[in-house]
């Protein structure tokens, strides 16, 4: 292995190992940030709206519309080892919160319950108006 090799990997692994470390590279301008996949209006916890561009908006990883909705996130850069555990993080409890509140096939086999609505009944053949015209005489009320 020639010297100019052996320099490309140990720059290779430094650069894998300061990423492991935290350490933000001299290249990285979204060290620590992740940036808006859609463009959307949150309120945040204080009444506030605030609008968030796809592509161009760029947070904190502790930042509170990331702890509400990571899945409107992603980071920026790769290499971040830290903000990437981080938003995996969050995604994988946002997605056990979705399947709590999600109803179980369980929950479905054992049949509407009283929160739910009963569909609308179909008329049945006795509610069909007679196509004869009736053989008894019509009887006024008293």
């Amino acid at each position: 292995m020639s010297a100019a090799d052996e320099r490309r990997l140990v720059g290779l692994i430094d650069q894998r190992l300061g990423g492991m470390l935290g350490l933000r590279p001299p290249d990285s301008d979204g060290w620590g940030m992740l940036q808006t996949l859609k463009t959307v209006r949150l309120r945040d916890p204080d009444g506030e709206v605030e609008e968030f561009r796809a592509g161009v908006t760029r947070v904190c990883r502790d930042h509170w519309a990331v702890r509400l909705h990571p899945e409107l996130f992603r980071v920026v850069d790769r290499r971040d080892v830290r903000s990437m555990q981080a938003h995996t993080r969050a995604l994988e409890h946002a997605q056990k919160v979705l399947e709590r509140t999600t109803p179980t096939a369980r929950a479905a086999a054992r049949g509407p319950s009283s929160a739910t609505v009963l569909p609308f009944r179909t008329p049945s053949a006795s509610w069909r108006l007679p196509s004869a015209p009736s053989r008894r005489p019509l009887r006024l009320p008293r």
